[in-house]
């Protein structure tokens, strides 16, 4: 069981109409949060050799079920500003409450029942050891999801705020809730998968290859009128995933590997769901016309162990991405929306550095990749005609992913006394810049900027079985500040303690330290 409370306060300071800076109209959001969540898993499981250790057999049976309850998501908002008076100073407006209110109820439950064989058959070829194998899996999994909003309005429509909400008034509209929103949703995902595998030991060289084939079967039906496209929908294919992987011990300490596979993401239940939904920064909608993510993936790696629990590793890979999934905003008429999407095809190449050793009761990890991202993707450039008149045209832009990092790196220092039961971690980690939304302009996205993140996590066993533990997160307070690269030559003016020659910041959250703790109990 997770239960998690959250408030949560956001000023908003729009300064484009007002009488100069520190002038202009101000939004002060709270929002309240509650979520509980459950899971449960169980899993029956066999494992059998059969004849003379020549045949293993193993298999699975696994259920799964999880809960996740959102009651009461309720957003405050009050109104008031800050302008120039008559003799040019400058004065807070009175507050008032906004109008309206929204409360929303939300719930959704997962289950999911799969089944899982695997056979080893160990043989040889052309007189050398060889293992053969084979399986397969069936998986259901299903979603019922539930979602209801209220709008309550104030009454009378004017009322300043005084600090107390109870001495607010209001009167509920919709009474009914919502039962005709698209988040009122059932889902099914049906996957039945089997493969082929085979795997050849020549000397100091292995080499393992094969084939899975998946069959996805996923649907989905939602409450909205017949008039709002996608309400219900489903997607059939067949995917092939071949693998094939080398390795070569140069000696009982050091492998390299070359490995060659084909991958599958496919997108989420919610993603799908042609869903409307006003959130912190934009209205947020989704895409039934989503397609699932395949990629060819190639990776050569040299791994070097000189201790039982010291390890250093290093590789070069690439990637082709089709249909990455990416969050991109997009127009609707006057409205821009974010909305996940398919923009074609991705190439990532890159290395990776992984490195991890111990002395005594002291540990040192470290983890760095390198990763150059690119995609080519259509974008809308505005600019005025011969005549004056605002136009635009289509214009082709190359940029990372959305999400993609050219640099992530993390250093984690560990202390483990198994005497004691103390285990504890602290960690340093490196995000480089990164595209945080995608814009349908062109040069226009909304750029994360780089950050350093250091988190603290400590467990100490008292009794048998049982363990406190403490974690705390964002230990720095890292902010998240996001910029469109581009210089602000409209009205640089309003805003003159920010420096917009280079870039313009757009968005900066602070979310201050987490602290969790806890004791559990291991059976």
């Amino acid at each position: 069981d997770d239960s998690i409370t959250r408030a949560r306060v956001d000023t908003n300071l729009r300064i484009g109409r007002g009488q100069g800076p520190g002038t202009g109209r101000i939004t002060e959001r709270y929002r309240s949060q509650q979520q509980l969540q459950n899971i449960f898993n169980s899993t029956l499981q066999g494992d059998h050799t059969l004849l003379g250790d020549q045949l293993n057999v193993d298999w699975s049976a696994v259920y799964s079920r999880a809960t996740q309850d959102d009651p009461d998501l309720a957003e405050f908002r009050v109104l008031t500003g800050t302008r120039r008076n008559g003799t040019g100073d400058i004065v807070q407006e009175r507050a008032l409450v906004d109008r309206d209110l929204d409360r929303r109820w939300a719930a959704n439950e997962d289950q999911d029942l799969a089944g899982y064989l695997n056979a080893t058959w160990a043989t040889r070829f052309a007189s050398l050891p060889m293992e053969l194998s084979a399986g397969g899996m069936y998986r259901f999994k299903d979603r019922e999801n539930t979602f209801n909003s209220y709008l309550l309005r104030l009454s009378p429509n004017t009322q300043e705020w005084d600090g107390d909400i109870m001495s607010t008034t209001w009167t509920v509209v919709t009474r009914t809730g919502t039962p005709t929103d698209p988040l009122n949703y059932t889902s099914e995902e049906r996957l039945a998968a089997y493969y082929g595998m085979a795997k050849l030991f020549v000397g100091n060289l292995q080499v393992l290859g094969g084939l899975r084939v998946e069959h996805t079967d996923f649907s989905w039906r939602t409450n909205a009128p017949e008039t709002i496209p996608g309400r219900v929908g489903s997607n059939q294919y067949v995917d092939y995933l071949p693998s094939l992987h080398f390795r070569y011990a140069l000696r009982p300490d050091l492998n390299v590997r070359l490995s060659y596979f084909r991958s599958l993401s496919r997108p989420n239940f919610f993603e799908v769901v042609p869903f409307r939904i006003i959130e912190e920064e934009f209205q947020e909608r989704g895409n039934p016309f989503l397609e699932r993510t395949r990629a060819h993936n190639l990776d050569l790696r040299a791994e070097f162990f000189p201790g039982p629990l010291n390890k250093f590793m290093g590789a070069l890979f690439f990637k082709q991405i089709d249909d990455p999934i990416e969050s991109a905003l997009a127009i609707d008429g006057q409205r821009i929306f974010l909305q996940s999407n398919n923009f074609g095809t991705a190439y990532n190449f890159g290395l990776e550095l992984d490195l991890s050793t111990y002395y005594r009761n002291f540990g040192l990890r470290g983890f760095y990749t390198f990763t150059n991202s690119e995609i080519t993707t259509s974008k809308i450039v505005r600019f005025r005609g011969e005549n004056g008149t605002l136009t635009s045209r289509q214009q082709e832009q190359t940029r990372p992913l959305q999400g993609q990092s050219q640099h992530i790196g993390n250093v984690s220092l560990l202390y483990k006394n198994q005497d004691w039961g103390t285990d504890a971690q602290l960690a340093g980690v490196y995000t480089g810049r990164r595209i945080l939304s995608v814009s349908p302009y062109f040069e226009n996205d909304i750029w994360q900027r780089a950050f350093w993140q250091l988190d603290l996590s400590v467990e100490q066993r008292l009794l048998d079985g049982v363990v406190v533990y403490a974690k705390i997160n964002n230990l720095l307070n890292t902010p998240l500040r996001a910029d469109i690269l581009r210089p602000n030559t409209a009205n640089p003016q309003e805003a003159p303690y920010l420096d917009t020659s280079e870039s313009t910041l757009v968005r900066e959250d602070f979310y201050q330290r987490t602290y969790l703790f806890g004791v559990k109990y291991d059976l």
